[in-house]
């Protein structure tokens, strides 16, 4: 009965860390729309531009070299377009 236990919690463990593996990147991409928001309500945040753009990078590269052009623009788009609210 110990190693089902065992079997059981090594089990949840590793769904647990799928799901974080999984999800840090998707909320990796999904935190551009409010960083977005921020910068398009608060022009004063000029000085952490650079360090957006270095943080983002990565998503900066996928909208010039994949198919996520369209997507990217179409998301960010809508929360500039909240900020200007």
């Amino acid at each position: 009965m110990n190693d089902d236990t065992d079997n059981s919690r090594q089990t949840s463990n590793s769904s647990a860390i799928t799901v974080v593996v999984l999800a840090l990147p998707l909320l990796y991409a999904l935190s551009m729309g409010p960083v977005a928001f921020v910068f398009g309500r608060y022009h004063s945040l000029k000085s952490m531009e650079k360090a957006a753009q270095a943080f983002y990078a990565p998503m900066f590269w996928l909208h010039a070299h994949t198919f996520l052009k369209e997507p990217l623009e179409y998301y960010l788009g809508w929360w500039e377009r909240l900020a200007r609210k």
